[in-house]
Parts: C-alpha cells; sequence; structure tokens
C-alpha cells in the first residue's frame, strides 16, 4: 500500500478562503516572541505504541521552536486506488512544519543528505519539498514536515472525546524537529550558508499551544476533505498502454510544445508515468484579475527505500543547477519523489520545450542510476492528471469543469476593483 501526502491546502483545490477563516478562528494559538528563544533540550524517545503530545510537551518541546518558524500545519492524506478499488481513506494529519533557505543549490542538497542521516538514526522520516529559487528571496529552500502516522489516542472524526489509532503530533516530531533545528543552526547559519528565515511555509500553518487547539482543527478539517470528497466523482485516468523508450532531450527554447514535441516527447514520457496535472486559481496582471487553470509536467518514482529518495533528490537539484532551471520542486514522501517545474501564472499556460528537456533528463538520470531500485507499482493517486497527446488535448483539459468557478471568482474580483476605483 502507497500514500501519498499533500498539504491541503493543495489537494482538489485546496478549502476556501472563507472556510480557513472560520476554521483558523477556533485554533488556540501562542503570541511568537520577536527574539527567537533558544533551542528546547531534546525530550526523551517515547514509548510504543507512541501516544499524541500533552499540553505540557507542547510548551515545553514545541512552543519554543515556533519562534524559530516552525508552526503546525494540516497535511491530506489523498484516496488511492489499486485497479480500481480502494486502498486507502482520507483524513488529515497534523504536522511540525518548516522551511529552512540556504544560499545555493549545494547546500541545499548537504542539507537533504544531513535530513536523512538524523531520520536513519531517529527511525522516523518526515516529508521533504525542495523548492527552487525563485520562490524564496533568489535562493533555494527545503521545507520539512513531521508527523507520527500511529498515534494511539489521534482524535475519532465521528465521536468528539473518543480516540483512535491515527496520524497526529508525537515526541518522535518534537525530536526531529529540535535535532533538524540544531542542526541548521551549528551547521549552516553559523557558517554563513544558510539564511535566517522571515516567514513560515503558508499562512494556513497555526502556532497551538494546547493539545485541545490541535485535535479540534484537525477534526474539522477531516470532516471538511470527507465531505468534499463525498460530493465529487474522481476518476483516475491511467497512462496510455506500451512503455515507450525514452525520447531524446529537445533542444533547449524559450518556445512552447506544439504537436512534434506531444508525439516525439512528451506522450513518450507519459508512457513511462509523467503526466500533466492542472491546477487552477487566479492572478494579478496589472490591475486586472485573470482566471488561469494551469498544467504542470510531473514525474513519479517510487523507491523502495528513503535514501534512495534523498540520493535521487541531490543529484535532481545538481542537474537542475547544471540546467540552470532555478524552479524545480522535488518531493519525498513515502519513499515516493515527485518532480515538476513551479507553475508560471499566466491566461494561458502552454508546456514550456525547457520543461520537457529538464523532464526527459531526469528519466534519462533514473533510468541510467536508479531503475534497479525502483519499485513496480499499480497505485495510482486520485490526483486530477491527465496525458493529452496533443495541444488541442491538453486545451480541453485544461479548461474543463473547475474554469467557470475561476473564472467566475476572476470576474468577481474585477468587479469589486472597479466599485472600490470609482468609489476612489
Amino acid at each position: 500500500m502507497h500514500t501519498v501526502l499533500r498539504s491541503i491546502r493543495r489537494t482538489h483545490g485546496g478549502i476556501r478562503p472563507c472556510l480557513w477563516s472560520r476554521l483558523q478562528s477556533t485554533s488556540s494559538t501562542t503570541k511568537t516572541p520577536t527574539t527567537p528563544l533558544p533551542i528546547p533540550s531534546i525530550p526523551p524517545r517515547p514509548e510504543e505504541p507512541t501516544p499524541y503530545v500533552t499540553t505540557a510537551q507542547i510548551r515545553e518541546y514545541i512552543a519554543p521552536l515556533y519562534t524559530r518558524f516552525w508552526a503546525v500545519n494540516y497535511f491530506h492524506r489523498e484516496i488511492l486506488l489499486r485497479e480500481g478499488e480502494l486502498v486507502e481513506e482520507s483524513f488529515v494529519a497534523p504536522g511540525l512544519n518548516r522551511a529552512f533557505t540556504f544560499r545555493d543549490f549545494a547546500a541545499a542538497s548537504n542539507f537533504l543528505k544531513d535530513v536523512e542521516d538524523i531520520a536513519g538514526k531517529e527511525q522516523h522520516i518526515p516529508s521533504i519539498t525542495v523548492r527552487g529559487s525563485r520562490l524564496v528571496s533568489g535562493t533555494p529552500h527545503v521545507e520539512i514536515a513531521s508527523w507520527t502516522a500511529q498515534t494511539v489516542d489521534a482524535p475519532s472524526l465521528l465521536t468528539p472525546g473518543e480516540s483512535r489509532i491515527g496520524p497526529g503530533i508525537t515526541l518522535k516530531d518534537a525530536r526531529l524537529a529540535i535535532l533538524l533545528e540544531k542542526k541548521f543552526d551549528e551547521s549552516y547559519l553559523t557558517n554563513d550558508i544558510g539564511v535566517p528565515s522571515t516567514k513560515r511555509p503558508s499562512r494556513h500553518t497555526r502556532e497551538p499551544s494546547t493539545l485541545e487547539a490541535i485535535t479540534a482543527r484537525q477534526r474539522k478539517l477531516d470532516g471538511v476533505v470527507l465531505k468534499r470528497e463525498a460530493s465529487q466523482k474522481l476518476v483516475v485516468a491511467e497512462p496510455k498502454v506500451g512503455r515507450h523508450p525514452i525520447p531524446n532531450a529537445p533542444a533547449a527554447s524559450e518556445g512552447m510544445c506544439g504537436d512534434e514535441e506531444f508525439a516525439n516527447v512528451l506522450v513518450p514520457l507519459f508512457s513511462r508515468g509523467w503526466s500533466v496535472w492542472y491546477k487552477g486559481g487566479t492572478f494579478h496582471e496589472g490591475e486586472n484579475v485573470i482566471a488561469s487553470q494551469v498544467a504542470s509536467l510531473v514525474g513519479f518514482f517510487r523507491f523502495k527505500s528513503f535514501d534512495d529518495c534523498v540520493a535521487l533528490a541531490q543529484e535532481i537539484l545538481a542537474l537542475a543547477q547544471k540546467e540552470n532551471v532555478h524552479d524545480a520542486v522535488i518531493s519525498i514522501d513515502a519513499n515516493t519523489v515527485t518532480v515538476e517545474r513551479l507553475l508560471r501564472r499566466t491566461a494561458e499556460q502552454d508546456i514550456p520545450i525547457n520543461d520537457a528537456r529538464f523532464a526527459v533528463l531526469v528519466e534519462q538520470l533514473v533510468s541510467d542510476k536508479y531503475h534497479h531500485k525502483l519499485r513496480d507499482s499499480n497505485v495510482y493517486s486520485i490526483q486530477r492528471r491527465a496525458y493529452p497527446s496533443s495541444v488541442e488535448e491538453l486545451k480541453m483539459h485544461q479548461f474543463g469543469r473547475k474554469s467557470s468557478r475561476i473564472r467566475a471568482r476572476a470576474k468577481d474580483a474585477n468587479a469589486s476593483n472597479a466599485v472600490r476605483a470609482a468609489a476612489a
């Protein structure tokens, strides 16, 4: 069984901002001092089976980390299918979340190795996302999310006050966070190859000071996710049959993929596990709000071990630096590596030729060095994927069922802006 975890704000279009506001109002939070507190002492190893952290443990071990830009975020375990049959339910896991920023790709790559070493000693593996330099002040960063999959007293979804075995925050996560913070402080900030943080990974993160604040929000978000998924008919698109040879990498170009690139490059990549993901939203272009349903080329590799995932991520970082690709996103989660490029917000997004080139180079790297370490898998995520064979088919998927809602949101925003401008 395989699971993929993603921040709930990115799952199936995310949760509406107004709903987030209502949910956030239920959380008890601490007021973070402007000066970072000392790194707390390392807590003892918890007993097995692992219990949830207590309020006293939150205040002793986790609250000081809030002053160092750690926070609690909520991550969604997606429903997965194996040959059309449900093999995993969906629920929300609260986790400790922090983004570490670095001067260059080499420092970020070294920190990945440090995370691997510490996680191996602790026997507790976090989720890792490495983002390119365009996202955080011109420097790459490594985002860590740590939760415990099986706690003995997670909150019940159905009955408040009752418990179940499920995901939560434990002393395992506090230990890992403190050890990583110490490593970053001593080896990276001290040597000026790490960058002091100025903000948290997401505006949706929280700093709960009590166990009740964490579990109450977890229960609410669990209910929201289950309700949203029950109201949607989710379909898994499987890749076209027949595994093609790895295509030749196209020459670097600022142009967009046409039908020739689809036939000679993208379709062969789709047969090898790559796909197009569609993510909708709005963005500002001057004074106007534009609707966007962006297509992103994504690779998905399942490995037998976490160590192999980290090794591949380091090599992809080196490849990205060589190819001058500063907007790559590499995620490591549940022994799975996901590779994509940062979304470029435009009104009508094609797939750039340089994205296809980078995907081919990554596929060649995996085939040359890691093919014997991959796990065969017939498990597909209920993520909105597609395998278009032409530009026309790409557009057909791109402005599909979500586009009317996105365009309506942009229209409402522009109308509100016009009213404010007239009043001024």
